[in-house]
């Protein structure tokens, strides 16, 4: 890390290991508002990956997928007539061939042919009288670090 960047000041709150951090000026022209640099110097304080991946992150994760699980079950018990389908992912070429069907100006290009969207919690989709299923919800995770410890420790 590179101390010219910031100043970190660890707390302990429990067994949580908060970190508050101090970008210093480094006297060059800013760019917008600096959040780019900034979760650089997040992550490296984070240990990389451990920050984003960590168990609390994880246990997050694994709460999405159940709550959109007892939410596709719930429609389909709510709504026996309709048939409901729960996908894991959807491929990019399928959002593409949407979107060419809404708008020819939509939908043009596509990189990496196989690419697939995998949110946390997956898809729930509902098929329509024409015979398209439609997407009903989308879950994604979003536990980023430990905003709530650090408010608790009085840090933010």
């Amino acid at each position: 890390m590179d101390s010219q960047l910031c100043s970190a000041t660890y707390y302990e709150n429990g067994n949580i290991k908060l970190c508050k951090m101090e970008q210093k000026d480094s006297g060059a022209p800013k760019k917008g508002k600096g959040q780019s640099r900034r979760l650089v110097i997040q992550q490296e304080l984070a240990g990389g990956p451990v920050g984003i991946f960590g168990k609390a992150a994880k246990r997050h994760d694994l709460s999405v997928r159940n709550v959109m699980k007892t939410i596709f079950e719930s429609l389909q018990n709510s709504s026996p007539a309709l048939s409901f389908r729960h996908r894991s992912e959807i491929p990019k070429q399928e959002i593409n061939r949407r979107l060419q069907e809404i708008d020819s100006n939509l939908g043009k290009v596509l990189f990496v042919q196989n690419s697939r969207i995998k949110p946390d919690g997956g898809i729930i989709e509902v098929l329509d009288n024409t015979g398209k299923y439609r997407i009903v919800l989308v879950s994604e995770s979003k536990h980023q670090g430990n905003d709530v410890e650090k408010i608790k420790a009085g840090i933010k």
